[in-house]
């Protein structure tokens, strides 16, 4: 019960600083431009976007309440502007599709309200769902694959349809589909991050993308709220207000943290936590050999070492001594060094 709590607190917390993140226009404009295509967007003004009121009072005065919306103007005079309905989810939900369908009618029914003679039709709105979750999202996308199928084609033409568009964050991850220094993208690898040390480089490179003092502000509140609390969930962790002091502090005391880490686990007599917190050890003290060798490491090659078990770890550390590049470090080829001499 306990668990169940301290996990609904956790993902509120989440919940709130994406809230926040996608409040700066920056992320609006760059989650626009990775759901919507080329041609559509020359006819909105992205840079003229307004965010609007996301809590609605339904019929029964009830409160409901989406993460974010936006109004996007249109570019020309007679077209109609859209609206993105933002909503954060950290874990798959099987009635997705609903809510966002509950959102879409609650908005258009405020915008009758507000204008009440209002003669124009009701402007696009966009449902789009930025998940942060580790797992693919198995659930329906569609309104339509929650609701039986029609008999007859009659029935059919009466059955409610919406599509909800599901921004998959790890996914972009792994296919690269975004520019890798996109601001979407950082944030996209922020959260699938491959250990305290790739996360400190992203946060180097964060602070010289997104200057926006607020914004980082906000950056480093998600960080210390979110992200450290993930990799250390058994350390009482400082807090900082700038992303430079975080990085400074991540590398300066990652190596020190496992270090604790494991100690914990060996005080509790936790196997897995022993083999964890060694693991994890030898993957921060090699990524900072290689940094300190070959410079800045690739997306791929932190997600070798993220993968790589304690013996392919100890392999490479050994390749590293005499190694002139990264691909030679990483080379699947037989290290003849490694073999035992006679």
């Amino acid at each position: 019960m306990l668990a169940t709590v301290l996990c609904e607190a956790f993902m509120n917390v989440q919940d709130s600083c994406y809230r926040r993140l996608f409040s700066h226009r920056v992320l609006l404009q760059a989650l626009a431009r990775a759901v919507l295509a080329g041609p559509l967007l020359q006819r909105w003004r992205l840079d003229q976007a307004q965010p609007a009121s996301p809590v609605y009072v339904g019929p029964d005065l009830q409160n409901r309440q989406a993460d974010l919306v936006w109004n996007i103007p249109a570019r020309q005079c007679g077209q109609n502007p859209i609206a993105l309905l933002i909503e954060h989810q950290s874990q798959p939900d099987h009635a997705m599709p609903l809510r966002m369908l509950t959102y879409t009618v609650l908005h258009y029914q405020a915008l009758q309200r507000a204008y009440p003679r209002r003669k124009e039709k009701l402007p696009w709105l966009l449902p789009v769902i930025p998940y942060s979750g580790r797992r693919p999202w198995p659930q329906p996308v569609r309104i339509q694959n929650l609701i039986d199928a029609a008999p007859s084609p009659w029935l059919e033409c009466h059955r409610p349809r919406q599509d909800i568009l599901l921004f998959d964050q790890k996914k972009q991850v792994l296919t690269g589909l975004l520019p890798p220094e996109d601001p979407l993208m950082l944030i996209c690898q922020m959260e699938h991050n491959q250990g305290l040390v790739h996360l400190a480089d992203l946060l180097h490179t964060v602070h010289c993308t997104l200057p926006d003092p607020c914004l980082q502000r906000d950056l480093a509140i998600w960080v210390n709220r979110v992200l450290l609390p993930r990799h250390l969930p058994h350390l009482t962790l400082p807090r900082f207000d700038q992303l430079l002091e975080i990085q400074a502090m991540l590398i300066d005391h990652s190596y020190s943290w496992t270090h604790q880490w494991l100690a914990q686990g060996r005080q509790q007599g936790i196997q897995k936590g022993i083999q964890v917190g060694r693991l994890q050890s030898h993957r921060s003290l090699l990524s900072r050999q290689m940094r300190h060798k070959f410079g800045r490491l690739s997306q791929a090659h932190w997600e070798l070492l993220a993968q790589a078990d304690l013996a392919q770890l100890q392999a490479w550390s050994i390749r590293l001594l005499q190694a002139q590049t990264l691909e030679e470090v990483f080379s699947p080829s037989p290290d003849r060094s490694t073999k035992p001499r006679f």
